[in-house]
Parts: structure tokens; sequence; C-alpha cells
């Protein structure tokens, strides 16, 4: 469980901004951070008691992604730019 955790949390990472295109755009910094709840969703878990992700089956996991910054993009992409991501098949838009 702990290499899982060490895959996925990050507390600043850096990823390339690509357009629709596929050309890289500039950089974006974000971080991801995980935490489970038992079944009350009040009560935290810690991840690393757990030995494998089936032992987490019935209990909620909390994934907070958060943008911090946008660097190196041209000056016509940094007036109207748009975030786009998907979701479990489920497209979200946020300005």
């Amino acid at each position: 469980m702990f290499a899982i955790i060490n895959l996925i949390e990050t507390q600043k990472d850096e990823s390339p901004i690509i357009d629709t295109k596929g050309t890289i755009r500039g950089k974006l910094s974000y971080s991801v951070i995980l935490e489970a709840f038992d079944v009350d969703l009040i009560t935290k878990i810690n991840l690393l008691e757990f030995e494998t992700l089936n032992d987490l089956i019935g209990k909620y996991l909390k994934v907070t992604i958060s943008l911090n910054r946008a660097s190196e993009l041209a000056e016509k992409f940094k007036h109207k730019s748009i975030c786009r991501y998907s979701f479990n098949d489920e497209k979200v838009e946020t300005n």
C-alpha cells in the first residue's frame, strides 16, 4: 500500500500543458492528496495501516487535486485559459 500512496500522492509536481493538437504549451504545477474515511464519513483512517487496496473496500476515499499555477505560457494563452478534466467518464469544465 505504501508504494501506491507514493505513486499517487504528491505535494508539488509539474505536468506539461498540452493543447488539442498535442503541442506542449506550458507547465502546470499541481498537488494530489489522498485521505480515507470509515463508513461514518468522519473517522479518518491511516492508509498505511492497510496491506492491499482490497482492504479498503467499503471505505471512503477523498482525493484532493489542487492546480497551483501555470507557467511558461505564451502571451495569447494567459487570458482565457480553461482547465478541463474528466473523472469516471464524466467531463467537467472550470474556468
